[in-house]
């Protein structure tokens, strides 16, 4: 059978779920009448689920024996505060949100309204599904755009003991590639990342007597000669570590010095350990940069160091085989993405892949970069991310190999979540 041209057949209810969740755009945390509409969803296709406290929803097709080999489909739910753009690269969207200043600028609306339509064609399957002693578990996820819940509903598969023998994920991608294609690497596809906003405080003053204040755009300028030179100072040429500065923010007048200065920024790798040498790094550089210029610091935010999204090889293998089953066009060669992605938690813990799904058409004006004001999909890459969910669900569940490629995780969800996303404050936050 060919799953492609079977979601084809519900093309329409694919779109008309996601032009709803695109008009209807909740931000993270804030999600309550998506998981509405994806649970009553569930509900008129007779899938069993359960709504966990600030993770989300899981959706459970197939036995309820625990014995059952299982895989997780995940999608993520969450839209960005962001105003969005009524046209794209060519005219006017067809859907665009009707709440001012949110919208579905990174394609979570398409995520949910393919899993949905996932979940439709795997309940019709379910019997084939039991026929292979198999089980979905379908995870829609709050709050990926902050960092994530996954963990939520990780630690609740955990916490009651739910076997889970793999995972899967799609993103679909803006800038690169073409509709009607998808990507499927190995190895790391998404980037950890290290994020942080700092309060600088120094002395204010007048700018004609610069020597009886103490000036904390000064300091500043040591810490970011510093803190920029980390990836070539620390880190090895052969592997990847980017930075950048998003927010610098002082002053208001020429000849008055502030007492306050707030920057923030973040680093991107695709390794952990590379994650971990530039926390320390920045740590120890904005301590005694700040101590050298008789400053104060107080980090107001700090994320990661978040680990990578990394792609089993044998399961990223399954996966190119499932998109080869529906029709020419993967992309194996697609680069990774500096992005990151609390999906890289359930790949920590299952062996599992993302997959990319083009969604750039320029005869349509779609293929604005993801997070832009004109980020927009083609809609017919819709049924493609649905069949594929359902070819490697029932290709993952029917593998007789073995997955020895994947090093078992031996962490609890609740551990996992500070390598996967943690924002810290308090006292130990703040330093002379």
């Amino acid at each position: 059978m060919n799953y492609l041209d079977e979601a084809k057949k519900i093309k329409d209810e694919l779109i008309a779920d996601r032009r709803y969740l695109h008009e209807n755009p909740e931000l993270s945390h804030e999600e309550d009448e998506t998981v509405k509409f994806i649970t009553e969803r569930l509900n008129s296709l007779g899938i069993r689920y359960v709504i966990v406290p600030k993770g989300g929803v899981l959706g459970f097709i197939g036995l309820r024996d625990n014995t059952a080999r299982t895989v997780l489909l995940r999608a993520d739910i969450d839209a960005l505060k962001i105003e969005e753009s009524e046209n794209n690269f060519m005219g006017r969207k067809v859907s665009v949100s009707k709440v001012p200043g949110v919208a579905h600028l990174c394609g979570h609306d398409a995520h949910t309204a393919m899993l949905l339509g996932a979940a439709r064609m795997l309940k019709e399957r379910e019997a084939e599904i039991e026929k292979l002693n198999g089980r979905v578990i379908l995870a829609f996820e709050r709050a990926e755009e902050k960092g994530g819940c996954l963990c939520d509903l990780l630690e609740f598969i955990y916490d009651n003991k739910i076997k889970v023998d793999g995972c899967f994920a799609e993103h679909v991608r803006g800038t690169g590639l073409k509709a009607g294609t998808a990507a499927i690497l190995d190895g790391p596809v998404t980037a950890g990342a290290y994020g942080f906003e700092v309060e600088i405080t120094g002395k204010g003053g007048h700018g004609s007597t610069p020597y009886i204040a103490n000036n904390p755009i000064d300091c500043f300028m040591a810490i970011y000669q510093a803190v920029s030179e980390i990836p070539v100072r620390f880190i090895p040429a052969d592997k990847t570590c980017s930075f950048s500065l998003g927010l610098v923010s002082a002053g208001k007048v020429w000849n008055i010095i502030p007492d306050r200065l707030t920057f923030a920024g973040s680093y991107r790798y695709y390794d952990t350990e590379v994650g971990k040498t530039v926390y320390d790094k920045f740590h120890e550089f904005l301590n005694n940069i700040c101590k050298t210029y008789g400053c104060k610091y107080e980090i107001k935010q700090q994320i990661g160091p978040i680990i990578p999204t990394v792609n089993n090889p044998t399961c990223a293998g399954i996966a190119r085989g499932s998109a080869r089953k529906l029709g020419d066009g993967i992309e194996v060669n697609f680069r990774r993405w500096t992005a990151s992605e609390s999906f890289s938690a359930a790949a920590r813990m299952y062996p599992g892949a993302m997959a990319f799904i083009g969604i750039e058409n320029e005869d349509i004006g779609t293929g604005a970069d993801n997070h832009s004001p004109f980020f927009d999909i083609d809609e017919n890459a819709l049924p493609i991310g649905t069949a594929l969910e359902v070819q490697y669900a029932f290709d993952f569940l029917s593998f007789d190999g073995s997955i020895d490629d994947f090093e078992p995780c031996n962490e609890t969800p609740q551990e996992l979540y500070k390598e996967v996303n943690y924002i810290t404050d308090g006292e130990e936050n703040k330093a002379e």
